[in-house]
């Protein structure tokens, strides 16, 4: 089998897992109580929210270009930019979080043996990500507990935790990061 029909059979089997996840989603949800959600929605929030979305993958898929740049892979970024939400969209459609992780390693090396380098700048990127997800928790952890609707104990609890993940991360990337510290 040659490239190009590799490639388009790559294209159909991703068309048909689009599909097949639609139809589930379709048929678990009912199509009319889909509608009616989409159509009782707010636009202004719907807007906004997408516009969000946008700009969260867009810099996320820099993010990540950066970091196969800095690996010294040449990578465009609009290549970046659709392999990053093709991944996006398998991380969050299929049962596990990393089919769309081996996707982006896959794409990187496809071209040439860069196993290691594209699972770097992939590990970098979802480890940084983890990183800022932990600081908005300790962001929310902290608004609740001053806007009073996290009190004594599940407030303390709940910190503790945020900022020990939070300091966990933060000291991950610096020892992966930092030949002085992880020397």
């Amino acid at each position: 089998m040659n490239k190009r029909s590799r490639a388009y059979l790559f294209l159909l089997l991703r068309a048909l897992l689009v599909i097949f996840i639609l139809g589930f989603v379709i048929q678990r949800y009912g199509g009319m109580t889909i509608l009616h959600t989409l159509i009782s929605a707010s636009p202004l929030w719907v807007i906004l929210a997408g516009l969000s979305f946008f700009i969260s993958i867009a810099l996320g898929a820099y993010q990540w270009y950066l970091l196969i740049r800095y690996q010294g892979i040449e990578f465009s970024y609009m290549r970046s930019f659709s392999t990053y939400y093709a991944g996006l969209f398998l991380n969050n459609f299929l049962p596990t979080t990393v089919g769309g992780d081996a996707l982006r390693i896959y794409e990187v090396q496809k071209n040439a043996d860069f196993w290691g380098k594209a699972f770097a700048a992939t590990f970098f990127d979802r480890l940084f990500g983890f990183f800022a997800l932990s600081g908005f928790s300790l962001l929310a952890v902290l608004y609740l507990f001053w806007s009073g609707k996290l009190h004594g104990q599940v407030f303390s609890t709940l910190l503790l935790f945020v900022i020990v993940v939070t300091i966990c991360f933060a000291l991950s990337i610096a020892l992966l990061l930092s030949r002085h510290l992880s020397s």
